[in-house]
C-alpha cells in the first residue's frame, strides 16, 4: 500500500497559517515557487512526510495549468476542495482507479493524479508518486537534501501520525481504500484534523486545520 508523502492546504497569499504555526513552535521556513503551475508554497517538514500550504503566485498560469489549483485556492467562492493528498508507492494498490499523468519539470518520479479529482474539484486532489513499496517506505523529505534544521520543531513534532479530511461532495473519496492513518469523510464543511507525533500542541490553525 502507498504511504503518505504529504498533505496540502490551499490558502491565501501569504499563508497566514504558516505564520501561526511558527508562533506555536513549528519550523516553517522553506518556500518554493512552481513555474507553470502558478503557485508557491511553504512547508512544514518532517523526516517521512510533510504539510504544505499552497497559494497563488501567478493566477494566469494557474488558470492555464491542467490541475487548476486556482479553483482550490478560491475554495470559498468555487466550492472546490482546498485539500490535497500526495502518496508515494504503487498506485495499483489503491484499486481500480483512472489516472492522469502530470509532468513536473525536473522531477524524476512519475507523478499521477486521480482523474476523478481533476474532473470534480469538489474532491480532494489525490496525487501518487509512482515507486516500489520498498522505496516508498524508506523515503521522505529526509532523503531530499533539506537542511537538517528544517526538521527541528520546538513543539517536539516528528511527523504526521494521523489525518482525517472531510468536506461536502467527498463521497467518492470517502469510499476509497486509504492507507492506515488517513481517512476521508463526507461532511458539511472542509476541515483537516491532524495528529502529530511527539507534539502536545492542540487547537485550530486558520479556517481549515485542527491539531488534535
Amino acid at each position: 500500500m502507498p504511504v503518505l508523502d504529504h498533505l496540502f492546504i490551499c490558502t491565501d497569499s501569504p499563508p497566514p497559517e504558516a505564520q501561526q504555526m511558527r508562533e506555536i513552535g513549528f519550523c516553517v521556513k522553506f518556500q518554493r515557487e512552481h513555474p507553470g503551475q502558478g503557485t508557491r508554497n511553504e512547508l512544514l517538514l518532517f523526516e517521512r512526510n510533510y504539510l504544505e500550504w499552497l497559494c497563488l503566485a501567478d493566477r494566469e498560469e494557474a488558470e492555464q495549468n491542467m490541475v487548476r489549483l486556482d479553483r482550490r485556492i478560491d475554495w470559498r467562492e468555487t466550492g472546490a476542495s482546498p485539500f490535497g493528498i500526495a502518496l508515494r508507492g504503487p498506485r495499483a494498490q489503491l484499486g481500480e482507479l483512472a489516472w492522469t499523468k502530470y509532468a513536473v519539470p525536473g522531477f524524476v518520479l512519475d507523478l499521477w493524479i486521480w482523474s476523478d479529482s481533476l474532473d470534480d474539484p469538489r474532491l480532494p486532489l489525490l496525487i501518487v508518486f509512482e515507486q516500489s513499496a520498498e522505496l516508498a517506505a524508506a523515503g521522505g523529505p529526509h532523503q531530499q537534501g533539506y537542511p537538517p534544521a528544517l526538521f527541528e520543531h520546538a513543539s517536539g513534532a516528528g511527523g504526521i501520525a494521523d489525518c482525517e479530511i472531510e468536506g461536502p461532495g467527498y463521497g467518492a473519496a470517502a469510499a476509497m481504500n486509504w492507507p492506515a492513518g488517513l481517512r476521508v469523510r463526507d461532511g458539511v464543511s472542509p476541515r483537516m484534523r491532524l495528529s502529530l507525533e511527539g507534539s502536545s500542541v492542540r487547537g485550530r490553525v486558520g479556517a481549515l486545520l485542527e491539531l488534535v
